[in-house]
């Protein structure tokens, strides 16, 4: 299994942009606790607000199989 993580244990930017960017992810997630009115209603707001709720409160994203990485495109080997 392919590690979300960097070394130190976060998220790089360009995972969490692929993850905001997953319109699966978007239409799991438009109800999150931690967006605002405008995240919730505009996509441009859901994404600004989802890089800063992926970075603070990654777990979260915890809808059965809908974990964060179930939205990353899958590595081919």
């Amino acid at each position: 299994m392919d590690k979300l993580t960097s070394e130190d244990g976060t998220l790089s930017k360009a995972t969490i942009q692929s993850i905001v960017d997953n319109l699966q992810f978007m239409n799991d997630y438009n109800n999150h606790p931690s967006l605002s009115y405008d995240g919730k209603m505009q996509t441009d707001a859901f994404k600004r607000e989802m890089i800063n709720i992926i970075q603070r409160e990654p777990e979260s994203f915890n809808k059965p199989n809908k974990g964060l990485e179930s939205y990353l495109p899958k590595i081919k080997h």
